[in-house]
């Protein structure tokens, strides 16, 4: 069901191309954008930043009016550029090659009123107007813009609308069915910015921009005089594909993309505040949430301080106590069974999702998919991928089985601070917990003690699996251990190949520097007895001299 979007005004030509840079990276094999509107209107300008956006950006991209296709080479898949406009029916489109174009990559057609409506059933439509007062120069008046999505594009489409580069006024052009108009003037995301801080109360903080991570949020530390600093956490719905449908079949997921797949929260301000609240109810440190705003995706916090582990562990004290903490903290979290859903005030609830067999195969197979781009050479045969599922198959079930606990999910000594000033288990911090779910109690203890980014001793380790035991909230012991191994394996596998992605795809060279440290881990728990049939497979495709 087609989803239309109000219309819109980009500024300038850069304005155009930046959104056409925003929808590629939605864009996915197998889809299309179809970009409608008269000569002069910016659909060139707006193909070029899409194609640009995969694949360089000083890539040439001639406008195919004469050529009629252009294709480029993607870093996942091609990208053919249509220009339709002197076809004389849609018959000529196929013959060009259309429909072989979309069974390998994606398709951007320019005029895809030629084809008569035989449209990509997966499709994103992009109408571009000029303003009254504008003519041929992009300069002057800027263009109209309105986006609707089909099929997967629905979802992908409501994510887009908050990231319109200066889409700083909405035109309501077009009425809805009951005739009344659909613009809303939307602000620009800076000026959304200014007026929730307004709205909070905090207008004239002072803006001390932090140091990013991996993720898509942004965090900024606000000064007021005489009071203590706070946190504007800035969470763009737009910068990710949709979070997952509890409801959704695996086909569903798959469609939707990655985060589905994995139930990430998709940069939702509402899953960060609702697994907030829920650690706050147990005395735990989650900082408090002063304002938010789940439409615009900002939220206001109490400033933890910077008192992080890692860095207090770097600055030479003695781990063990801070590991202590951060275990009898999981301790406390798994003596309560996992809650459904996480109450979210003025909001639905959100609901804390199985990390499931699919989400456990999503995450195996990123290592087979990126680690080949990383290493010239290396191929994974149809029989070694064939195998490498049929391995993991019995310890996704696993994992799936005993999913039963609230899971921080990125529990680890970069997200834990220390605060030295609280009591007992309030000593210990919380960061980064968004993408909760529900998963098996060993999954926050093999993030906590086979670190991606730290060596924790072997004996450290141990040490603190058994203060774990001894709280008894493990029946059987041996069997805990046994799922610790496996699961922990499978989560160097997605680390490695998420690693991989970030090299490869992403640009970020820095995670070369944390391969050998997993490498080191996964080989130590390929030791284990039970997983002795992994081993060989690692052996047999990927053995020591073929890792990067």
């Amino acid at each position: 069901m087609a989803d239309p979007q109000a219309w819109r005004l980009l500024a300038d030509g850069d304005a155009t191309a930046r959104l056409g840079a925003l929808i590629a990276a939605g864009l996915r094999a197998g889809e299309a954008v179809c970009l409608y509107g008269p000569l002069g209107a910016g659909k060139s300008t707006l193909a070029r930043g899409l194609i640009r956006a995969l694949t360089h950006p000083d890539e040439e991209v001639p406008s195919p009016t004469f050529t009629l296709v252009q294709t480029y080479e993607g870093p996942d898949f091609p990208i053919a550029h249509f220009d339709l406009y002197r076809l004389t029916s849609a018959a000529e489109a196929y013959e060009i090659g259309l429909e072989e174009a979309l069974e390998t990559g994606a398709a951007v057609i320019e005029w895809p009123e030629r084809l008569d409506g035989d449209l990509p059933a997966a499709r994103l439509d992009i109408e571009l107007a000029i303003p009254p007062e504008a003519g041929s120069d992009q300069a002057v008046g800027g263009r109209l813009v309105r986006l609707t999505g089909h099929g997967p594009w629905i979802g992908r489409r409501h994510g887009l609308e908050q990231a319109q580069p200066n889409a700083n006024q909405a035109v309501a052009l077009t009425p809805t069915p009951d005739g009344e108009p659909i613009g809303h003037s939307p602000l620009g995301r800076e000026a959304l910015k200014r007026a929730f801080l307004t709205a909070s109360g905090l207008a004239d903080a002072l803006a001390e921009p932090m140091p990013g991570d991996a993720s898509t949020r942004s965090y900024t530390r606000l000064h007021r005089p005489g009071l203590p600093p706070l946190i504007l956490m800035d969470a763009p719905v737009a910068a990710e594909s949709a979070p997952c449908d509890p409801n959704a079949s695996p086909e569903q997921r798959a469609a939707a993309g990655y985060n589905a797949l994995q139930r990430l929260a998709a940069c939702r301000v509402d899953a960060f505040v609702g697994a907030d609240l829920y650690l706050r109810t147990l005395g735990l440190s989650a900082p408090e949430v002063i304002a938010f705003d789940v439409e615009s995706g900002f939220a206001v916090l109490e400033d933890l301080g910077q008192d992080l582990f890692a860095r207090r562990i770097e600055a030479g004290e003695p781990p063990q106590p801070f590991y202590e903490a951060a275990v009898d903290l999981l301790i406390r979290l798994h003596c309560t069974p996992a809650p459904t859903e996480l109450p979210v005030p003025g909001h639905t609830p959100w609901p804390l999702l199985t990390y499931d067999a699919l989400a456990l195969r999503t995450a195996t197979d990123l290592l087979p998919t990126w680690l080949p781009k990383l290493a010239p050479g290396l191929t994974f045969s149809d029989q070694a991928l064939a195998d490498w599922d049929e391995l993991w198959a019995p310890i996704r079930a696993r994992g799936e089985a005993g999913a039963c606990v609230f899971a921080h999910r990125d529990y680890h000594a970069e997200n834990l601070l220390w605060l030295n000033e609280r009591k007992g288990l309030a000593k210990v911090g919380l960061l980064d917990f968004q993408d909760a779910v529900r998963a098996h109690p060993a999954w926050d203890l093999f993030s906590l003690l086979q670190d991606a980014r730290r060596d924790v001793a072997p004996e450290l380790e141990a040490a603190m699996l058994a203060r774990y035991l001894d709280a008894q909230l493990q029946a059987d012991p041996e069997a805990f251990l046994s799922d610790y191994s496996a699961l922990a394996t499978l989560n160097n596998v997605r680390i490695i190949g998420i690693f991989a992605r970030l090299i490869a795809r992403d640009g970020k060279p820095r995670y070369r520097a944390f391969l050998p440290r997993m490498w080191r881990l996964l080989d130590r728990n390929l030791s284990q007895l039970d997983l002795a049939e992994l081993k060989v497979w690692f052996d047999r495709y990927l053995p020591v001299s073929a890792r990067i």
